[in-house]
């Protein structure tokens, strides 16, 4: 049997280097374990010439790349352009995903629930956006994050208006867009979902308590919180969760796998962003979650190689 040819793409430049890297190597490891996958490896904040000489050796990629330049659709045009089947979403939904505040806007067209935001721009206007923001501060606590980071980089909780403008300042280290949404206190959920937009599958709900106040990046990677698989919620609340994973995923028109954000307030379920490369390390959801229902990290891993074959064709176009 003829061996499939993967290239692991990993690292990149993104502030999400060092979790792209301990993804990839998870990936490697279980792709290592099966003889029909011949394996190559790059690091692509060093490598791109290295994968431009191999383009017509690789039968798929796999982006395990997370942030700018792996998950915003740069990396997919690239691919793209070499003409390599890759995992996981394309272009225009790989930027989607990683724009909060387009996806937020395609969210509520679809009638997927969100939270109550604003879009704050770096410019000679937005100090007296900000003033307007502080009537809002006094009422209620706000969330500030970049409008286009992964894994809760540069994102504040802030309930004082001498909180609101530093995290105003540490959003705009990483964008000149920041979205400043309604904090909603509630439990903190999360649904992957397998496939593409016209056949997927839903995994399990997991339940995240973190133990800092709430899922930041030290908490997503560090260990320390606790993840329930399947989450401690009724059943009509799980489907109506898992319901809202899969309307996001085909919403943004997403491929391979996702995960989707979310708070359970009493009865009502607001979507807080999609992920379409989750990250898979040790910690990681996506495999727990698939766990749950017998898919393990092999599977899984053949699972993503098996849809993008099928949605790129078996064979690599010349």
């Amino acid at each position: 049997m003829k061996q499939i040819s993967i290239a692991v793409l990993m690292g990149g430049i993104s502030s999400e280097r060092e979790i792209s890297l301990a993804s990839g190597k998870q990936i490697i490891n279980a792709l290592r374990k099966q003889s029909k996958y011949r394996i190559f490896i790059y690091d692509i904040k060093n490598d791109l010439g290295k994968l431009f000489k191999d383009k017509d050796k690789i039968d798929v990629a796999i982006p395990a790349l997370h942030g700018r330049f792996g998950e915003d659709g740069a990396i997919q045009g690239l691919l793209e352009l070499l003409q390599i089947p890759y995992t996981h979403s394309n272009v225009s939904a790989s930027a989607l995903g990683m724009d909060k505040n387009l996806q937020k806007k395609l969210f509520k067209e679809a009638g997927i629930p969100i939270p109550d935001y604003r879009v704050l721009e770096k410019n000679e206007s937005f100090k007296s956006e900000v003033s307007q923001l502080y009537s809002l501060i006094d009422k209620k606590k706000l969330v500030v994050k970049p409008n286009t980071e992964g894994s809760s980089m540069g994102v504040s909780i802030c309930q004082s208006r001498k909180e609101l403008d530093k995290g105003i300042k540490e959003a705009f280290k990483y964008d000149y867009t920041i979205i400043v949404e309604d904090y909603i206190n509630g439990t903190e959920l999360t649904v992957g979902v397998l496939g593409n937009k016209e056949n997927s599958s839903v995994l399990p709900v997991v339940e995240i308590i973190p133990k800092t106040k709430f899922f930041d990046y030290e908490a997503k990677y560090d260990g320390s919180t606790q993840e329930i698989v399947p989450a401690r919620i009724p059943d009509k609340l799980a489907k109506l969760a898992q319901r809202y994973a899969a309307l996001a995923h085909k919403t943004l028109g997403c491929s391979g796998v996702t995960r989707v954000d979310m708070i359970l307030d009493k009865n009502r379920i607001f979507i807080l962003e999609i992920n379409t490369i989750p990250g898979i390390t040790k910690e990681s959801l996506i495999p727990k979650a698939a766990k749950a229902i017998g898919i393990n990290f092999g599977e899984l891993i053949d699972r993503l190689i098996q849809i993008a074959l099928e949605e790129h064709g078996a064979k690599k176009k010349s």
